[in-house]
């Protein structure tokens, strides 16, 4: 099915020829990729903080990709990867999920997946280590068959890349100067959720667009008090941490 938030593919073309076999898509025509938009973006303030993005733009982005990941989970389809240079802006404007090297059909477990990734020449996570990889990827390989991946695999990859738009290259560590910021803040606790240990309390991808779409009109406290005790916990230890820094 068509979905506004996944790139669509019209036709494959194989070309042969003695030295290479390869198959070429046709896909809507797009302007640009999510990377170079945010180089476009940056501007440097000394002794200020400033993100290359406004965290209003990043939640409206993170909607905009959850809501493409939903589509495809209601085709059992696993994305396995959300990174800035596979997410494209079509001439329409709106931002589509368009890098699936390291998608694959669920159900299916972590050792069958790694071997489709390992078949295609790739690597799942290659050179990001483990900070940059979902929690229950982690396991020892000898473990691997006992995982059954979950969606919610998507859902912590995404919140990985809106931490990255919204912060920088920390993950989600927020200088008390960043955290004054409201609207930033606001992003910043409801990313605490995606990044939770345990696959099944982390939102799924349309929940998740919900929740973004609806921080603007919720006060941090709010918001705080209706995440899962696990991101609740994550994010008051940290809040209480730069309030600390600002008071010294």
């Amino acid at each position: 099915g068509q979905h506004p938030h996944v790139l669509r593919c019209y036709a494959s073309v194989v070309e042969n020829s003695p030295d290479a076999h390869c198959r070429l898509l046709l896909c809507d025509l797009c302007s640009k990729d999510l990377a170079s938009h945010v180089a476009a973006s940056q501007y440097t303030a000394p002794g200020v903080f400033a993100p290359s993005l406004s965290p209003d733009e990043v939640a409206e982005i993170g909607q905009q990709l959850a809501a493409g990941l939903g589509h495809l989970h209601c085709l059992n389809i696993l994305a396995g990867q959300v990174t800035s240079t596979g997410v494209l802006c079509g001439r329409d404007g709106l931002w589509k999920l368009g890098d699936f090297k390291s998608a694959t059909r669920l159900p299916i477990r972590l050792d069958a997946w790694r071997a489709q990734q390992a078949d295609g020449g790739s690597t799942l996570f290659e050179g990001d280590g483990l900070e940059s990889t979902p929690p229950e990827c982690r396991v020892p390989g000898a473990n691997e068959h006992e995982v059954e991946l979950s969606p919610t695999i998507d859902t912590w990859l995404l919140g990985l890349l809106l931490a990255d738009l919204l912060l920088g290259d920390n993950g989600l560590a927020a200088s008390p100067a960043a955290l004054q910021q409201l609207p930033l803040a606001r992003v910043w606790l409801l990313l605490h959720w995606a990044f939770v240990e345990d696959s099944s309390a982390r939102p799924w991808p349309h929940e998740l667009a919900a929740l973004l779409g609806g921080a603007a009109y919720c006060s941090p406290a709010e918001l705080l008090e209706s995440l899962p005790e696990q991101a609740h916990n994550r994010a008051s230890q940290e809040a209480k941490a730069s309030a600390r820094q600002l008071a010294i």
